[in-house]
């Protein structure tokens, strides 16, 4: 027969996995946000890769704000290689680069994802065996 302490000490459980759940879900999404950044600058770099030297192209500077500017070096850019530093490398680098980011966050969503669907079934559970006991408590 379940006690009181118990179904406390289990609602408390619950809290704490609720909110890391939470947590993960935060995680998820800040991964899934800087994938779609990667996406949209490997766009980019492919529409450099099409561009003529002294073309001039309309250039996101973000929030919804675009420059026009000629294209004047379409076969280098500079690329942040981490610790605020930016290196100058070529365009083929650069798409090397992110597609080995890209890469290596879809596997950390992916991971994520895994966890976050093992931690549901898990409180699922939880919430399962409390309402039971609170039932017995009844």
């Amino acid at each position: 027969m379940a006690d009181e302490k118990e179904l406390q000490r289990i609602y408390l459980q619950l809290q704490i996995m609720k909110k890391q759940l939470n947590d993960m879900m935060e995680k998820k999404l800040m991964v899934e946000q800087k994938i779609n950044e990667i996406m949209n600058t490997i766009n980019s770099v492919n529409h450099i890769r099409k561009t003529k030297k002294g073309e001039e192209v309309w250039v996101s500077l973000g929030s919804t704000l675009h420059v026009k500017t000629r294209i004047e070096d379409t076969e280098n850019v500079a690329i942040g290689i981490g610790a605020g530093i930016v290196a100058k490398k070529t365009i083929d680098e650069a798409f090397e680069i992110l597609e080995k980011r890209l890469n290596e966050l879809v596997d950390i969503n992916n991971q994520i994802s895994d966890e976050v669907n093992q931690y549901s079934g898990q409180i699922e559970e939880m919430e399962k065996k409390f309402q039971e006991m609170a039932k017995e408590l009844k």
